[in-house]
């Protein structure tokens, strides 16, 4: 999926106001609400709400303008929480944690600890996995932890986990998609704009022919997902500009 972070690749990043350009600080924490999804970060000057996140990319976090607000009730964090079995035993930890921020949802859990060491390294479980999840613990279903997966087989299908030069040509591609792709682009409509761009970029000589085609590849297999998310930043932009607006004249525009 394309618009999925690690928690850890966004902890530290620098949040930049997207109506002043000013730096809002780095994210030091992501918050869940009581819903089971991210709802906001938050960093030393404050609380951003997740639906005023307008992209996230490897080097920053640009927001719909200045929408910082204070400490949420009933939020929790994820991060280090423990890991328990279906009958109560310990199993680990949450060690880090894969959520869409587009949505909230999410998408994977890293598990550490002692019970997973026989994989040789950290284990990955899904939302489908959990039983119950409370401030104090996540409990996995019964037959949940005879699934689990090794990190490196349990990921790989995600953007996040793609090499730097991958994930640098997707956003690379996605820029020049943003203003090509319509809501009511099927399959085929949005196969033929994204190969396009591929072809336009290869013809430049100026980018990795291999991180490209791995590119290419990873959009027309998520396709409709590109579509939702570039038609998600189009309303954020939106927004943001709004925001800008309301920024110099002190009030909404008319």
């Amino acid at each position: 999926m394309l618009t999925v972070v690690r928690h850890s690749q966004i902890h530290g990043l620098t949040a930049i106001d997207g109506a002043t350009v000013a730096s809002l600080g780095e994210i030091e924490a992501v918050w869940l609400d009581d819903t089971g999804r991210v709802a906001y970060l938050s960093g030393r000057e404050g609380f951003l709400p997740l639906d005023q996140v307008a992209d996230i990319s490897q080097q920053a976090l640009s927001t719909c303008g200045r929408v910082l607000v204070a400490a949420p009730d009933h939020v929790q964090s994820l991060h280090e929480l423990r890991v328990q079995s279906f009958w109560g035993d310990l199993l680990g930890w949450v060690d880090d944690f894969l959520f869409d921020w587009r949505t909230g949802e999410i998408a994977a859990y890293v598990l550490a600890g002692r019970s997973v060491e026989p994989l040789g390294e950290h284990a990955v479980f899904y939302p489908d996995d959990v039983e119950e999840l409370t401030p104090d613990y996540l409990r996995l279903k019964e037959n949940a932890y005879a699934d689990l997966k090794p990190e490196s087989e349990g990921l790989q299908a995600f953007l996040s986990e793609q090499p730097e030069s991958v994930q640098q040509m997707v956003a690379i591609m996605r820029h020049r998609l943003y203003p090509l792709l319509l809501p009511q682009d099927g399959p085929d409509a949005v196969k033929v704009k994204v190969n396009g761009a591929g072809d336009e970029l290869a013809a430049s000589g100026e980018h990795d022919r291999s991180a490209l085609q791995a590119a290419t590849a990873l959009l027309h297999e998520q396709w409709e997902n590109l579509r939702h998310s570039l038609g998600r930043s189009g309303q954020r932009a939106r927004a943001a500009l709004a925001s800008a607006r309301q920024h110099l004249w002190g009030r909404p525009p008319a």
